[in-house]
């Protein structure tokens, strides 16, 4: 029952059966118009052409997809404005993602905190994910856009099926 509180030092919510269970919830009516509403940039929501991007870096490098991946996703998708964040955000990745688009886009790195960092991601129209549990919650709060994420190798992914969401777009690289 998702309605009880849930120790996450004691459970392990990385599976396909608990991530689909955690989304339905997020996703009832209810539940979305209280996000919505202690969202201080609500008025995002359905009203722009923006492209979020999510690099994690930090104490999982190694895990990252890589820049082929995020540019790749970035290819596919028509937008205006970029806004990316980054746990490293001097990081080459993100210095190449800016240096292809910086000419013929918006491009901001995005410095907020961690809350203030989903709730600004949520909103925009087209989001890429990368690896982990909070580049996916950012995706389960995104009511309105297109998701994309990198592709899942079971043998290899140390997040579990996070990522397991009809409809959203996996980018195989």
């Amino acid at each position: 029952n998702i309605e009880s509180n849930l120790d996450p030092n004691v459970a392990y919510f990385q599976t396909k059966e608990i991530i689909n269970k955690i989304y339905e919830f997020l996703r009832r009516e209810e539940v979305m118009q209280s996000v919505m509403q202690h969202n201080p940039f609500k008025e995002r929501y359905k009203n722009n052409n923006d492209l979020y991007v999510h690099v994690r870096l930090g104490d999982v490098k190694s895990k990252n997809p890589g820049h082929e991946y995020y540019l790749k996703a970035l290819e596919t998708i028509d937008f205006e404005n970029l806004y990316i964040s980054s746990d490293s955000p001097t990081h080459k990745i993100i210095t190449e993602i800016k240096r292809k688009y910086r000419n013929s886009k918006k491009v901001e790195v995005i410095e907020y905190g961690k809350i203030k960092t989903i709730q600004f991601a949520s909103t925009c129209k087209n989001i890429v994910l990368s690896h982990g549990t909070y580049s996916s919650v950012i995706g389960y709060l995104a009511y309105f856009s297109d998701i994309s994420y990198p592709f899942y190798d079971k043998e290899n992914a140390w997040c579990g099926e996070v990522f397991n969401i009809k409809g959203w777009k996996e980018i195989n690289f």
